[in-house]
Formats: structure tokens, sequence, C-alpha cells
């Protein structure tokens, strides 16, 4: 019986990947084994030690109680490594749950609104992110209009109908000067890209900019310039973004773009202020940071409550993406979820899956096997784990 189950171990493993990817697996007594993934951090072996500091807490329970463990757990708005942590954990939980009972984690979240999720790519600057150093301005030529474009170019020929770019202002190699205000340089240079990534994919496709988060006089001027290319959003247009709901409502009622932000939220609490502000008009939850899967899709229906969108951040492997494709399908207001390893040439192969995980129209079919559907590729992820990490220890 599913409801005699116990757990009886938690494991971690960091692997290597454009993020670190921490994974977690755990055991119970009756052999059913759950995997989950929880969100990266600057000092990986900190999210390690906030899964295994919460083990005694989790031995000796049932795994199919997902929701009350996870609040044992202690998910709070004021602990973000914590969350990141419980996030991991009750992905795999519900693994175990839909493995134990037979049905797939979609179905344990209230069922799908679809058969398939769309995806919209991060795709950076003139070069997707392979790793961190990617994210250097040491290389100027990569933050050229043209260098987007033809990055653009590469991404759009995978099939992806839904891309987002990294614009977070001209690059001091490129700037004759910087002051708190953007200068018009900096400004025309941002529209300079924006201008040449619609160029580039046309019309047919949709265009997104992640803006970093700029002062709001500047994040106005510069979707405001924006506006003829019709952007599909702009993403984290304030510094500290959830945190401060009156400067993104003032940037959101200035403009026509809509506005998006949350992938550093923890609990939908976090989220309240935002969407009942109408502060924004896409939530932009992260599963694995969120407090997990059943946190999020509360996220979500909270801003149904208000008419606004949700289209979920993900930086994870596909263990984390899949479980993340199974609570997107459960959300009645989804516009996509986002994939940040297009230049990952490994990405995949980290679980055993025949055929191609994101379909040549870029989509992931929304798996129907119990659970969350994928099962970890040990000897993919033996070759790329963090240095000093070991497989599930």
């Amino acid at each position: 019986m599913a409801s005699e189950l116990r757990i009886t171990d938690i494991q971690v493993a960091i692997v290597d990947g454009n993020f670190s990817w921490p994974l977690i697996r755990i055991d119970t007594d009756a052999g059913i084994v759950g995997y989950g993934e929880a969100f990266t951090d600057p000092w990986p072996q900190r999210i390690t030690r906030a899964i295994l500091d919460r083990r005694e807490r989790l031995v000796g329970q049932d795994p199919t109680d997902v929701v009350p463990l996870v609040q044992r757990l202690g998910l709070s708005p004021f602990d973000n490594t914590g969350s990141k942590a419980i996030s991991g954990i009750e992905m795999a939980l519900w693994d175990i749950t839909g493995k134990a009972y037979g049905i797939p984690v979609h179905k344990l979240l209230g069922g799908k609104f679809r058969d398939r999720v769309r995806i919209y790519v991060d795709c950076h600057g003139g070069t997707p992110i392979r790793t961190r150093a990617d994210y250097s301005y040491a290389h100027p030529e990569n933050y050229t209009p043209e260098a987007f474009a033809a990055n653009a170019r590469w991404i759009k020929e995978l099939g992806f109908s839904m891309l987002k770019f990294d614009l977070y202002g001209i690059p001091q190699e490129l700037a004759a000067s910087h002051g708190a205000m953007y200068s018009t340089e900096q400004v025309d240079y941002c529209t300079a890209v924006v201008q040449a990534l619609r160029e580039e994919v046309g019309w047919e496709r949709d265009l997104a900019i992640d803006y970093g988060g700029k002062a709001s006089a500047d994040a106005i001027r510069i979707i405001t310039e924006a506006e003829p290319y019709r952007l599909s959003w702009a993403e984290d247009i304030v510094p500290y973004n959830g945190y401060n709901a009156d400067a993104m409502a003032e940037v959101t009622r200035a403009v026509k773009t809509p506005t998006l932000t949350g992938e550093l939220l923890s609990t939908a609490l976090a989220f309240r202020d935002i969407i009942t502000k109408q502060a924004i008009r896409i939530v932009a939850p992260d599963l694995s940071c969120v407090g997990g899967l059943f946190e999020g899709l509360k996220v979500a229906i909270m801003a149904q409550a208000e008419n606004i969108l949700c289209a979920p951040h993900n930086i994870c492997s596909p263990i984390g993406t899949m479980a993340a494709v199974h609570a997107c399908a459960a959300m009645p207001n989804l516009v996509g979820l986002e994939y940040h390893a297009v230049g990952v040439p490994w990405w995949q192969e980290v679980v055993h899956w025949e055929g191609q995980i994101i379909d040549d129209q870029g989509y992931i079919a929304v798996p129907d096997a119990p659970g969350l559907g994928v099962e970890p590729n040990e000897a993919v992820i033996r070759e790329h784990l963090l240095p000093g990490e070991q497989y599930f220890q």
C-alpha cells in the first residue's frame, strides 16, 4: 500500500552544468525512489547542507503526504536557501507519490490543461550560456547588435518560436562613461539590439527581453523606445524586482509592453503584493526556488484571479525541467516554460529518454508515465559532477 511507504534516506549530487544543478534522491522502504532538483546557488554546497539538514525530519515519514511534509520542513519567504532545498525535496516526493499510485504528477496536481508545454529559450546575448563565464563582459564582441542577431538566427533555426535575450545595458567596454542614469548612448544601444533581434527573428516569432533591473526612469525610457518591436515582455525591470511592488507598478503602468518578474521569490506569499497591486502582467515563479510544484501552482492561480499570466523561470537540468512541465500542464494561465541550456549539448543526456525532450517546434510533451516520467543517467551525471562531488551521497 502506498500509504505504508516510509522514507529511508535522502541524498544529493551536484552536476556542473551551465549552472550548478543540485539533484536530489529520496529512497523508501519499498524500493521506490524519487528524484528532484533544487535551484542553483553561488555556493552549491550551501544547498546540499540545507537539504541534508532536513533529513531527520524526513526519514520515517510517509512520502505521499507531500504538502504537510513541505510545511514541516519549514518553507518560509524569509529563507531563500531553505526554499530552494525544499523545492527539490518536494519534487522528489511527488515523484515517489506518482510512482506509488501509478499516475503522473500532473494528475496529482489537479490534471492537465494541455498535452504539451511551450518552451521559451533564454538565449543570453551574442552567445548562449555554456558556463557561468559566459555572463562576463570580457568579450564585448558578444554584445554587439550583430552578435545578438547571429545567435538568434541559430536558435530560431532549432525550431523555437519564443526567444528571450538578456539586455543588461551597454557593456563598459563599449560605453564612454557611466553614471546613475543611462546615457543616450546606452539607451540607443539597447534599442539597436532589440531592433536587430526583431529584424532577425521576424514577426512570426515571439521575442522577450530581460532588462536585469534598472532605475524606474531608465526602465521606462528603454522599454518605451523598444515598443515598436512588440516585445512579449520586459523582465526584471527594477532592482530587487518582487520586493518593490510600487516601483514595478509605476513602470508597468507607464508602458504598453507586458512586464514580468518573480524568479527569486520564495513561497506564494512573496508574490502577494506584486499580484494584488497589479505591479506586473506576468508572474515568473521558479519551481525549484518558490517551494516546489504545488507552491508554484498556487502562484499561478493567485495570478489568474487578477487576470495575470504565468511564465515560470527555469534553469534546471531535465529532471527539474520535467518536474516543472507537470506543474505547467496544470496552470490555466500558462505562457510558456523557460529553457536555459540551449548552449549545453549534453543537457538531455542527464536523463534516460528516447527521442528529443524538446520537439522541433519548441514544445515538451507532458509525460503520462508514473511520477515525473524521467530517470537519471548515472554515467552522464558522474562525468559532469561538480569537482569534489560524488554520485548521490
